[in-house]
């Protein structure tokens, strides 16, 4: 999407260097204004990602987790609504001074909905920020993870759970999961 935006505007940035009424142009200036204005929106352009957006972890990586690289998915052989119902019930259950000394800093839902016809939701999970390793290595402002979930027509739940920096996150994102996985176990789902 950024990308044909970008190609759009660098299309009609160079289409107006030749307009008619104005005064021919080297190929170089209409390159050098092209290349500007494509400079200028890359760094302005936000990326856009939706709610629940399933990524796949990069291999080997030791900060990510996802169905698309272990198969795991969460089954409930419930309808969509009732086991999109039973995932916000475990998600909201999360302790919001976190659990299992992780996610000190809480969660938030910050995209989505697990309510409507295309259940998904993003949420953030933020370390305490006062471990040595936010100290030292981030500041001493806090580590952000991304939990994405998207619940399929069928009840199925695709998920990522991601630490934004590093290259470990020493098993945080394995802990939020299980977490996750033994309130639905609770509600009756099978892995």
């Amino acid at each position: 999407m950024k990308f044909c935006l970008l190609v759009l505007l660098a299309t009609v940035a160079t289409t107006a260097a030749y307009t008619p009424h104005s005064p021919p142009s080297s190929r170089r200036t209409v390159l050098n204004k092209a290349s500007a204005l494509i400079t200028s929106l890359t760094i302005l352009t936000p990326t856009i990602s939706s709610a629940g957006d399933i990524k796949q972890c990069k291999a080997k990586a030791s900060n990510c987790l996802s169905t698309l690289n272990t198969g795991t998915k969460w089954t409930s052989k419930k309808s969509q609504s009732a086991a999109a119902s039973d995932l916000e019930a475990v998600l909201k259950s999360y302790p919001q001074e976190g659990q299992n000394g992780i996610d000190g800093g809480g969660y938030t839902i910050v995209s989505g909905s697990l309510s409507g016809s295309d259940p998904e939701a993003t949420v953030e999970y933020k370390s305490s920020g006062t471990g040595n390793m936010a100290k030292y290595f981030n500041g001493g402002k806090p580590f952000v993870d991304d939990l994405n979930v998207k619940v399929n027509t069928n009840g199925e739940v695709e998920w990522s759970s991601s630490s934004r920096v590093g290259d470990s996150d020493f098993g945080v994102n394995a802990k939020r999961v299980a977490f996750i996985e033994n309130g639905l176990r609770e509600k009756g789902w099978k892995f």
